[in-house]
């Protein structure tokens, strides 16, 4: 019945359309560098533990950037500000900042939960009522974590977004620098998740010259502008919940939403100690390297036995010595709508590589094909066509079917491949972006008959500037 519908057509290769897109629905910041290493999300945590896992992360030498926190760092329900405020009890130093200057000196970003909810038997859940703010005609309902009644905020509402951030300045000002935004898409528009992070980026954009950063349950088109990441959701822990998530990966990368992650190692249950190290190899070759899991469960990598640590801990060292190589795409990814993660079938359209999952570009000369069996001794994957070198024993290969070998005792090694022509930018992993530069280093260049490139990029990391 409308009549101001307008329709676009987009003409061309995936990289064309996806431009074009971005064109029309808003440009992707910058995200800050910290992003690009590996963080933990944990949910049953406090200032003793969080600052426990921290000295053994560093202690192990196992590179990490952030924490991410659950419920735990918020008084959720305690009073007229719970909802915005430093849990003093669970967080002692939180609230007055020296938390995250403690965390900060060792190369850690906090960030935390946040909820499109609040309770409306407080203050600033009257103030809502009575300004219209809350989604019409929906009645209050209990909460599963405070069980007093609560309802969700309406952020398509431009007042209701600044509001929000107001309140949430003291905790932002004190070290609570990224946004994990959950549960919002129960409310009655698909766009809530947009405007809630669209709350928190405009905000925090206006607020001082940080870049801006969120993962977010649910995609709309145009989030991107707003600093946007998506996470899978709570899905299992088992193999064939593992298997899955490349679907929901490469489809979330066909719709343009680039920046993806999933709770590694499940959020509910515990995997196995093989799932655990194979679930970690397939996230360090995903666009955002991140662990969680349900209540009081740890995704650490000690906790899994020896080679389980092991094979995880040597998956992040390999992450942070590309990371020269992977912070280009941030750049790339701004200009053009593209990022790390693209489907083979994207540059092999006549190839066969239609619904593919088995692997994907990492980048413009990288292809990985995680392990995501128990017990496998040996992989058939299809390399895309030309030539082609294994990262870690540099054996050539032809494009097409091949029969990989697997470590099945200890789980050691990743199927990675690099393309003839490759120009890779490499460090040594490093305990934290913090303490990295990557203006000076190492370059791998695979000699080609043909000519090639890479656009190496890099910058402050933390600002607009």
């Amino acid at each position: 019945s409308r009549t101001d519908l307008e329709y676009f057509v987009i003409a061309g290769g995936p990289r064309e359309i996806l431009k074009e897109t971005l064109l029309l629905t808003g440009g992707a910041p910058v995200f800050p560098k910290w992003s690009s290493g590996f963080i933990n999300s944990e949910w049953g945590i406090d200032q003793k533990k969080l600052l426990e896992h921290v000295s053994t992360y560093r202690k192990k030498n196992i590179p990490i950037d952030a924490f991410i926190l659950d419920f735990d760092w918020k008084s959720w329900g305690e009073d007229d500000y719970g909802e915005w405020r430093w849990n003093t009890d669970t967080f002692p130093d939180g609230a007055s900042g020296r938390l995250a200057k403690k965390l900060e000196a060792q190369g850690i970003t906090l960030g935390g939960i946040f909820k499109p909810r609040i309770h409306v038997n407080t203050e600033q859940g009257r103030f809502a009522q009575k300004h219209g703010w809350f989604w019409p005609n929906k009645p209050s309902y209990s909460d599963y974590f405070s069980q007093a009644p609560v309802n969700d905020l309406n952020f398509a509402i431009p007042e209701c977004r600044a509001w929000f951030w107001r309140h949430l300045v003291p905790a932002y000002d004190a070290g609570m620098r990224a946004y994990w935004n959950d549960e919002a898409d129960e409310g009655f528009d698909s766009r809530e998740f947009m405007h809630m992070q669209q709350a928190l980026y405009e905000g925090q954009r206006s607020h001082d010259g940080r870049r801006v950063w969120s993962i977010n349950r649910n995609s709309y088109a145009g989030n991107q502008r707003f600093a946007y990441a998506l996470w899978s959701g709570d899905i299992q822990s088992t193999w064939k919940s593992m298997k899955s998530q490349r679907e929901r990966l490469l489809s979330a990368v066909n719709l343009g939403m680039m920046r993806w992650c999933m709770d590694t190692g499940g959020f509910n249950g515990t995997p196995d100690p093989e799932n655990y190290a194979r679930w970690m190899q397939f996230a360090a070759f995903c666009p955002i390297f991140r662990v969680h899991g349900s209540m009081d469960v740890q995704r650490q990598p000690w906790f899994y036995g020896e080679k389980a640590e092991k094979a995880a801990s040597d998956a992040i060292r390999l992450r942070y010595s590309l990371l020269p190589y992977i912070y280009s795409y941030e750049k790339q990814y701004h200009d053009s709508g593209v990022y790390l993660v693209r489907p083979l079938f994207w540059e092999n359209a006549e190839s066969g590589f239609d619904n593919y999952v088995d692997g994907w570009y990492f980048g413009d000369w990288l292809a990985v094909f995680p392990v995501v069996d128990s017990g496998e001794k040996k992989k058939r994957i299809v390399l895309p066509p030309g030539k082609w070198y294994g990262y870690f024993d540099g054996k050539e290969y032809s494009g097409g079917e091949q029969f990989i070998p697997c470590d099945s005792e200890n789980w050691s090694d990743i199927p990675l491949f690099i393309r003839e022509g490759a120009v890779i930018p490499h460090a040594e992993p490093v305990a934290s972006t913090a303490f990295a530069s990557y203006r000076s280093g190492d370059i791998d260049v695979f000699p080609a008959d043909a000519q090639s490139s890479l656009s190496h990029y890099d910058d402050e990391g933390a600002t607009y500037r």
